[in-house]
Protein backbone atom coordinates (compact mmCIF):
# COMPACT_ATOMS: atom_id res chain seq x y z
CA UNK A 1 0.00 0.00 0.00
CA UNK A 2 1.55 3.38 -1.06
CA UNK A 3 0.92 6.47 -2.63
CA UNK A 4 2.82 10.06 -2.85
CA UNK A 5 -0.42 11.42 -1.08
CA UNK A 6 0.20 8.52 1.69
CA UNK A 7 3.59 9.48 2.49
CA UNK A 8 3.45 13.21 2.26
CA UNK A 9 0.08 12.88 4.75
CA UNK A 10 1.99 10.51 7.28
CA UNK A 11 5.14 12.84 6.78
CA UNK A 12 2.91 16.43 7.72
CA UNK A 13 1.90 14.56 10.63
CA UNK A 14 5.24 13.93 11.89
CA UNK A 15 6.96 17.01 11.26
CA UNK A 16 4.17 19.37 12.38
CA UNK A 17 3.82 16.91 15.66
CA UNK A 18 5.76 19.81 17.24
CA UNK A 19 2.51 22.21 17.23
CA UNK A 20 -0.11 19.69 18.97
CA UNK A 21 -0.81 20.16 23.04
CA UNK A 22 1.06 16.96 23.62
CA UNK A 23 4.68 18.49 22.78
CA UNK A 24 3.67 21.96 23.79
CA UNK A 25 3.17 20.37 27.48
CA UNK A 26 6.95 20.21 27.45
CA UNK A 27 7.52 23.61 27.31
CA UNK A 28 5.33 24.60 30.03
CA UNK A 29 7.89 25.04 32.78
CA UNK A 30 10.68 27.41 30.53
CA UNK A 31 7.85 29.81 29.71
CA UNK A 32 5.84 30.57 32.83
CA UNK A 33 9.06 31.27 34.30
CA UNK A 34 10.78 33.41 31.60
CA UNK A 35 6.87 35.23 30.82
CA UNK A 36 6.06 35.14 34.83
CA UNK A 37 2.93 33.80 34.38
CA UNK A 38 0.79 31.27 35.84
CA UNK A 39 -0.38 27.86 34.15
CA UNK A 40 -4.13 29.19 33.88
CA UNK A 41 -2.71 32.16 31.83
CA UNK A 42 -1.10 30.03 29.16
CA UNK A 43 -3.24 27.29 28.86
CA UNK A 44 -5.59 29.61 27.06
CA UNK A 45 -2.75 29.79 24.25
CA UNK A 46 -4.21 26.11 23.43
CA UNK A 47 -7.43 27.40 23.72
CA UNK A 48 -7.30 29.78 21.44
CA UNK A 49 -5.48 27.72 18.95
CA UNK A 50 -8.38 25.19 18.80
CA UNK A 51 -10.93 28.00 18.58
CA UNK A 52 -9.04 29.52 15.36
CA UNK A 53 -8.68 25.36 14.15
CA UNK A 54 -12.58 24.83 14.52
CA UNK A 55 -13.66 27.88 12.85
CA UNK A 56 -11.05 27.04 9.54
CA UNK A 57 -12.04 23.21 9.33
CA UNK A 58 -15.59 23.75 7.40
CA UNK A 59 -13.30 26.24 5.35
CA UNK A 60 -10.15 24.16 4.47
CA UNK A 61 -12.75 21.68 3.92
CA UNK A 62 -14.13 23.00 1.16
CA UNK A 63 -10.95 24.29 -0.25
CA UNK A 64 -9.64 21.02 -0.05
CA UNK A 65 -12.64 19.35 -2.12
CA UNK A 66 -12.61 22.12 -4.61
CA UNK A 67 -8.91 22.65 -5.18
CA UNK A 68 -7.00 19.99 -3.99
CA UNK A 69 -4.64 19.41 -1.05
CA UNK A 70 -1.42 20.22 -2.53
CA UNK A 71 -1.15 24.04 -2.60
CA UNK A 72 -3.23 24.59 0.18
CA UNK A 73 -0.77 22.73 1.64
CA UNK A 74 2.38 24.25 0.72
CA UNK A 75 0.44 27.85 1.87
CA UNK A 76 -0.34 26.21 5.21
CA UNK A 77 2.43 24.48 5.78
CA UNK A 78 4.33 28.07 5.32
CA UNK A 79 1.93 29.72 7.36
CA UNK A 80 2.47 27.06 10.57
CA UNK A 81 6.26 27.30 10.37
CA UNK A 82 6.02 31.13 10.45
CA UNK A 83 3.56 31.09 13.50
CA UNK A 84 6.12 29.10 15.05
CA UNK A 85 9.35 30.96 14.21
CA UNK A 86 7.34 34.56 15.70
CA UNK A 87 6.43 32.24 18.91
CA UNK A 88 9.90 32.33 19.31
CA UNK A 89 10.21 36.15 19.60
CA UNK A 90 7.33 36.68 21.57
CA UNK A 91 7.94 38.74 24.91
CA UNK A 92 4.25 38.93 26.06
CA UNK A 93 1.75 36.41 26.74
CA UNK A 94 -0.70 38.17 24.95
CA UNK A 95 0.95 38.09 21.79
CA UNK A 96 1.40 34.35 21.90
CA UNK A 97 -2.66 34.36 22.10
CA UNK A 98 -2.68 36.04 19.07
CA UNK A 99 0.01 33.83 17.24
CA UNK A 100 -2.01 30.88 18.69
CA UNK A 101 -4.95 31.60 17.21
CA UNK A 102 -3.61 33.01 14.58
CA UNK A 103 -1.36 29.50 13.75
CA UNK A 104 -5.16 27.32 14.00
CA UNK A 105 -6.00 28.71 11.09
CA UNK A 106 -3.01 26.89 9.02
CA UNK A 107 -4.44 23.65 10.13
CA UNK A 108 -1.73 21.36 11.15
CA UNK A 109 -0.66 20.23 14.47
CA UNK A 110 -4.59 20.86 15.80
CA UNK A 111 -7.43 18.43 16.01
CA UNK A 112 -10.22 18.64 13.45
CA UNK A 113 -8.12 21.04 11.03
CA UNK A 114 -5.03 19.59 10.74
CA UNK A 115 -6.65 16.20 9.82
CA UNK A 116 -8.25 17.39 6.59
CA UNK A 117 -4.77 18.30 5.11
CA UNK A 118 -3.32 14.89 5.93
CA UNK A 119 -6.53 12.62 6.23
CA UNK A 120 -8.53 13.49 3.27
CA UNK A 121 -5.92 13.03 0.42
CA UNK A 122 -5.36 9.68 1.52
CA UNK A 123 -9.10 9.00 1.86
CA UNK A 124 -9.22 10.21 -1.99
CA UNK A 125 -7.11 6.96 -2.80
CA UNK A 126 -8.02 4.30 -0.88
CA UNK A 127 -11.39 2.72 -0.56
CA UNK A 128 -11.57 -0.71 0.17
CA UNK A 129 -8.31 -0.12 2.64
CA UNK A 130 -9.13 3.21 3.64
CA UNK A 131 -9.07 2.36 7.05
CA UNK A 132 -5.53 1.12 7.00
CA UNK A 133 -4.43 4.12 4.89
CA UNK A 134 -5.43 6.51 7.31
CA UNK A 135 -3.71 4.66 9.91
CA UNK A 136 -0.64 5.24 8.30
CA UNK A 137 -1.41 8.55 7.92
CA UNK A 138 -2.24 8.91 11.14
CA UNK A 139 0.78 7.28 12.76
CA UNK A 140 3.63 9.87 11.32
CA UNK A 141 1.56 12.26 14.40
CA UNK A 142 2.09 9.22 16.77
CA UNK A 143 5.45 8.85 15.94
CA UNK A 144 6.28 12.31 15.57
CA UNK A 145 4.70 12.96 18.39
CA UNK A 146 7.17 10.79 20.59
CA UNK A 147 9.71 12.07 19.20
CA UNK A 148 9.48 15.67 19.54
CA UNK A 149 8.86 15.06 22.86
CA UNK A 150 12.10 13.46 23.61
CA UNK A 151 14.17 15.57 21.21
CA UNK A 152 12.03 19.01 22.89
CA UNK A 153 13.30 17.89 26.73
CA UNK A 154 17.04 17.68 25.47
CA UNK A 155 16.43 21.43 23.55
CA UNK A 156 14.66 22.82 25.67
CA UNK A 157 17.51 22.14 28.63
CA UNK A 158 20.60 23.04 25.61
CA UNK A 159 18.89 25.92 23.96
CA UNK A 160 16.12 27.47 25.60
CA UNK A 161 12.23 27.04 24.33
CA UNK A 162 12.83 30.08 22.25
CA UNK A 163 15.13 28.58 19.84
CA UNK A 164 13.69 25.38 20.24
CA UNK A 165 10.34 27.13 18.57
CA UNK A 166 12.80 29.06 16.06
CA UNK A 167 14.59 25.72 14.93
CA UNK A 168 10.90 23.47 14.65
CA UNK A 169 9.55 26.38 12.66
CA UNK A 170 12.29 26.54 9.95
CA UNK A 171 12.14 22.52 9.54
CA UNK A 172 8.04 22.61 8.89
CA UNK A 173 9.09 25.49 6.17
CA UNK A 174 12.09 23.82 4.87
CA UNK A 175 10.84 20.15 4.90
CA UNK A 176 6.95 20.36 4.81
CA UNK A 177 6.47 23.25 2.22
CA UNK A 178 8.61 21.27 -0.72
CA UNK A 179 7.21 17.73 0.02
CA UNK A 180 3.49 19.09 -0.77
CA UNK A 181 4.93 21.14 -3.62
CA UNK A 182 6.34 18.17 -5.19
CA UNK A 183 4.68 15.39 -4.35
CA UNK A 184 1.35 15.68 -3.33
CA UNK A 185 -1.66 15.29 -6.03
CA UNK A 186 -5.66 15.52 -5.72
CA UNK A 187 -6.84 12.14 -6.65
CA UNK A 188 -5.37 9.22 -8.49
CA UNK A 189 -6.99 9.74 -11.51
CA UNK A 190 -4.62 12.88 -12.14
CA UNK A 191 -1.93 10.59 -12.79
CA UNK A 192 -3.53 7.93 -14.78
CA UNK A 193 -4.43 5.56 -11.40
CA UNK A 194 -7.72 4.54 -9.64
CA UNK A 195 -8.81 3.92 -5.93
CA UNK A 196 -6.44 1.44 -4.00
CA UNK A 197 -3.94 1.07 -6.61
CA UNK A 198 -5.60 -0.32 -9.60
CA UNK A 199 -4.37 0.52 -12.87
CA UNK A 200 -7.69 0.47 -14.64
CA UNK A 201 -11.14 0.35 -13.15
CA UNK A 202 -11.98 -2.38 -10.51
CA UNK A 203 -13.89 -4.45 -12.77
CA UNK A 204 -12.08 -4.58 -15.63
CA UNK A 205 -8.60 -4.89 -13.26
CA UNK A 206 -6.58 -8.19 -13.57
CA UNK A 207 -4.73 -7.21 -10.11
CA UNK A 208 -5.60 -9.85 -7.75
CA UNK A 209 -7.23 -8.06 -4.58
CA UNK A 210 -10.66 -7.72 -3.33
CA UNK A 211 -13.11 -5.35 -5.09
CA UNK A 212 -13.28 -1.72 -3.63
CA UNK A 213 -16.80 -1.48 -2.62
CA UNK A 214 -19.36 0.94 -4.16
CA UNK A 215 -18.93 4.20 -2.09
CA UNK A 216 -22.43 5.89 -2.09
CA UNK A 217 -21.46 9.62 -1.59
CA UNK A 218 -22.85 12.34 0.08
CA UNK A 219 -23.52 15.92 -0.69
CA UNK A 220 -23.00 18.34 2.24
CA UNK A 221 -26.46 19.06 2.37
CA UNK A 222 -27.34 15.25 2.44
CA UNK A 223 -24.72 14.51 5.10
CA UNK A 224 -26.22 17.27 7.68
CA UNK A 225 -29.47 15.90 7.53
CA UNK A 226 -28.50 12.52 8.50
CA UNK A 227 -28.16 11.63 12.52
CA UNK A 228 -24.65 10.14 12.19
CA UNK A 229 -22.57 13.12 11.08
CA UNK A 230 -24.34 15.49 14.32
CA UNK A 231 -23.30 12.28 16.66
CA UNK A 232 -20.23 12.11 15.20
CA UNK A 233 -19.62 15.33 15.73
CA UNK A 234 -21.21 15.79 19.30
CA UNK A 235 -18.70 12.92 20.51
CA UNK A 236 -15.65 14.02 18.86
CA UNK A 237 -16.41 17.53 20.92
CA UNK A 238 -17.22 15.81 23.86
CA UNK A 239 -13.62 13.86 23.33
CA UNK A 240 -11.58 16.67 22.33
CA UNK A 241 -12.84 18.78 25.45
CA UNK A 242 -12.07 16.19 27.73
CA UNK A 243 -8.89 14.85 26.49
CA UNK A 244 -6.56 18.07 25.41
CA UNK A 245 -6.78 19.54 28.88
CA UNK A 246 -5.37 16.20 30.57
CA UNK A 247 -2.65 16.28 27.67
CA UNK A 248 -1.45 19.50 28.09
CA UNK A 249 -1.81 20.11 32.37
CA UNK A 250 -0.60 16.56 33.42
CA UNK A 251 3.43 17.21 32.71
CA UNK A 252 3.02 20.61 36.06
CA UNK A 253 0.61 18.24 37.48
CA UNK A 254 3.02 15.43 37.69
CA UNK A 255 6.14 17.85 38.62
CA UNK A 256 4.21 19.34 41.62
CA UNK A 257 3.91 15.05 42.76
CA UNK A 258 7.76 15.39 42.42
CA UNK A 259 8.47 12.82 39.64
CA UNK A 260 11.42 12.91 38.13
CA UNK A 261 11.75 14.84 34.32
CA UNK A 262 13.03 11.94 32.91
CA UNK A 263 10.78 9.98 34.40
CA UNK A 264 7.74 12.26 32.92
CA UNK A 265 9.24 12.70 29.71
CA UNK A 266 9.12 8.33 28.92
CA UNK A 267 5.40 8.90 29.85
CA UNK A 268 4.75 11.55 27.63
CA UNK A 269 6.57 10.44 25.14
CA UNK A 270 5.29 6.54 25.57
CA UNK A 271 1.91 7.82 25.50
CA UNK A 272 1.87 9.03 21.12
CA UNK A 273 3.78 5.81 20.52
CA UNK A 274 1.24 3.36 22.24
CA UNK A 275 -1.31 5.69 20.08
CA UNK A 276 0.45 5.11 16.98
CA UNK A 277 0.52 1.27 17.37
CA UNK A 278 -3.17 1.36 18.63
CA UNK A 279 -4.41 3.34 15.67
CA UNK A 280 -2.60 0.91 13.33
CA UNK A 281 -4.80 -1.92 14.75
CA UNK A 282 -7.79 -0.11 14.75
CA UNK A 283 -7.28 0.67 10.73
CA UNK A 284 -6.98 -2.89 9.80
CA UNK A 285 -10.09 -3.77 12.11
CA UNK A 286 -11.88 -0.36 10.57
CA UNK A 287 -11.75 -2.12 7.13
CA UNK A 288 -13.55 -5.54 8.59
CA UNK A 289 -15.78 -4.10 11.32
CA UNK A 290 -18.33 -1.43 11.84
CA UNK A 291 -15.92 1.50 12.63
CA UNK A 292 -18.58 2.87 15.74
CA UNK A 293 -17.61 -0.36 17.87
CA UNK A 294 -14.17 0.25 17.18
CA UNK A 295 -14.24 3.82 18.03
CA UNK A 296 -16.27 3.02 21.46
CA UNK A 297 -13.55 0.63 22.18
CA UNK A 298 -11.01 3.35 22.29
CA UNK A 299 -12.99 5.71 24.03
CA UNK A 300 -13.32 3.42 27.14
CA UNK A 301 -9.66 2.91 26.96
CA UNK A 302 -8.98 6.60 27.08
CA UNK A 303 -11.28 7.06 29.55
CA UNK A 304 -9.53 4.36 31.74
CA UNK A 305 -6.29 5.81 31.76
CA UNK A 306 -8.10 9.38 32.76
CA UNK A 307 -9.34 7.28 35.84
CA UNK A 308 -5.75 6.28 36.67
CA UNK A 309 -4.60 9.80 36.17
CA UNK A 310 -7.10 11.35 38.80
CA UNK A 311 -6.30 8.48 41.26
CA UNK A 312 -2.57 9.23 41.31
CA UNK A 313 -2.87 12.29 43.84
CA UNK A 314 -0.30 14.16 45.66
CA UNK A 315 0.96 11.93 48.58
Amino acid sequence: MCSSDLAVSFWGNWITAPLNPVVFSIFIVPIRQDLGINLSTLAWCITARMVSAGISAPILGRLVDRYGARWLGVVCAAWAGGCLIANSFATDVWVMYVLFFVSGFAGFGVFGGGQILTGVPPANWFIARRGQAMSYAMAGGGLGTAMWVAISAVLVQAIGWRATWLAYGIMIVVLLVPMYGIFMRRRPEDVGLHPDGAATEPHTSTVARPRPPTEVNFTLSESMRTVALWASLLAFTMYTFATNAILFLRVPYWSDLHISSAMIGLAVATDPFVVMLCGLLFGVLADRYPVRFITASGGVFRSLSMVVLYLTQPG
